[in-house]
C-alpha cells in the first residue's frame, strides 16, 4: 500500500467474514504497515474467532454495533450481502466511523441515497468498492476506450460467473441464503459492470431490459441464480451483463470486452506461467489490424483500491468513483432486476 506510512494506523473493525473479506480484503489489510484490524464482526460468531486466528489477532464479535462502541476504531469495512450495507454504514457513520463498504453501495436506490445523505451530514468518508476501477487491466481497457481507439458507439459485453464446489457447502448455503435471496447475481456482480459500461463510455443508462432464471433446485420460488440485463445509453451504445452462480456454471469463462466500429479491447485471463499466478491482460485489436497485449496485472487490485481508502481517510480526498456512480450503478441493476421480474422494459 501506500509506502508514506502514517505515524498512526488507521484502525479497522471487519463486519462480515465471508469468502471475498478471506481471499481478498483481509489479507491486504494485515499485510499494510498502515492499517490494523482491531475487530473481526460475523453474525456467526464462530467465523469472526477464526478470522481472529488467522489473520494475527482482532477482538471477535457477533454484534457490530458492539464494535461500533469501541472509540479506538476509526472506520469499519463491510464486507456483508448488500442488504445489510445500509443499516449497517448508517449505524458506523452516526458512531463517528468512517466507512468502506463492498458494492453494491446497498440493495437499492432509496438506501444507497439514505447512505450518501448520512456522510453528507456526519461528515464520515463513505467509500464503494468498484475494485476494478483500481485494477491496472481495466484502467487500461478504459484509456483504449477513452482515446477513442475503438471509435463509438460501443457494444459492452460482460460476463461473471461464480462456481460453488460441492466440496464446501459453507460458501454456497451462505450465497443461497444472502446474496441469492436477498438480491441476486445481476444486482451483486452487476453493479461493477455497470459502473465500468458507465465510467468507459461516459454516457448514462436510459433503459434496461432484464430476464432471470431458476437453474437449481435449491434456489426459492421468485429468487434468480441466473440473470441477464440489456441495456441501452443515451450515446448510442448498448450493454450486455449475464451474471450466474452455482455448481455448473463455467466460472473460468469469463468475458469483459468492447466492441467499437475500430475496434475491440477486452480483459481476460493470461497464461499462466509455470510457478505463476492467475493474471488478467489487456487485449486491443484495431480493425485490420494484429491483436496486442496492453498491459498484465492481477485480476483485481485490492490494494490499490485499500490505499485509495486510507488516503482518501488521512488526506481528506474525494472517493473514487464518486458516490454518484454508486448510487447510478445499483439504480441501474436494481431496475434490470425489476425488469426480470415483472418483464418489459424499464425507462430510466
Amino acid at each position: 500500500m501506500n509506502a508514506n506510512k502514517h505515524p498512526d494506523p488507521l484502525r479497522l473493525a471487519v463486519i462480515g467474514c465471508g469468502t471475498v473479506a478471506a481471499y481478498g480484503h483481509v489479507p491486504v489489510m494485515v499485510a499494510a504497515e498502515d492499517v490494523r484490524v482491531a475487530a473481526f464482526v460475523d453474525r456467526d460468531h464462530s467465523r469472526a474467532l477464526e478470522f481472529s486466528q488467522r489473520f494475527g489477532g482482532g477482538e471477535a464479535f457477533e454484534d457490530y454495533r458492539e464494535a461500533l462502541k469501541r472509540d479506538d476504531i476509526d472506520a469499519v469495512a463491510i464486507l456483508t450481502p448488500p442488504r445489510q450495507h445500509c443499516r449497517i454504514a448508517l449505524d458506523a457513520m452516526d458512531a463517528g466511523k468512517h466507512v468502506f463498504t463492498e458494492k453494491p453501495i446497498s440493495h437499492d436506490g432509496a438506501s444507497a441515497e439514505a447512505m450518501v445523505a448520512a456522510a453528507k451530514r456526519t461528515g464520515r468518508k463513505l467509500f464503494v468498492g468498484f475494485l476494478l476501477r483500481h485494477t491496472r487491466c481495466f484502467q487500461k481497457m478504459g484509456e483504449v476506450i477513452h482515446a477513442d481507439m475503438i471509435g463509438h458507439p460501443i457494444v459492452f459485453r460482460m460476463i461473471s460467473f461464480e462456481r460453488y464446489e460441492r466440496e464446501q457447502p459453507f460458501y454456497w448455503e451462505r450465497a443461497l441464503q444472502s446474496f441469492i435471496c436477498e438480491t441476486s447475481p445481476g444486482i451483486d456482480c452487476g453493479s461493477h459492470y455497470v459502473d465500468l459500461m458507465r465510467w468507459y463510455s461516459g454516457a448514462e443508462a436510459i433503459r434496461v431490459q432484464g430476464v432471470g432464471a431458476r437453474t437449481h433446485p435449491d434456489v426459492p420460488e421468485g429468487c434468480f441464480d441466473w440473470e441477464a440485463y440489456q441495456i441501452e445509453f443515451d450515446d448510442g451504445s448498448r450493454g450486455f451483463y449475464e451474471a450466474g452462480w452455482g455448481f455448473s456454471f463455467p466460472a473460468e469463462r469469463l468475458i469483459k470486452e468492447a466492441i467499437g466500429p475500430e475496434g475491440y479491447v477486452g480483459v481476460r485471463s493470461a497464461p499462466v506461467t509455470e510457478g505463476g499466478e492467475e493474471e488478467a491482460e489487456t487485449v486491443f485489436r484495431p480493425v485490420g489490424g494484429e491483436e496486442e497485449v496492453l498491459e498484465r496485472s492481477p485480476w483485481k487490485g485490492f490494494e490499490e483500491e485499500w490505499d485509495h481508502f486510507v488516503r482518501m481517510v488521512r488526506e481528506d480526498l474525494d472517493p473514487y468513483p464518486a458516490l454518484h456512480d454508486a448510487v447510478a450503478s445499483i439504480r441501474i441493476v436494481e431496475a434490470g432486476n425489476r425488469s426480470a421480474r415483472s418483464g418489459g422494459v424499464i425507462t430510466l
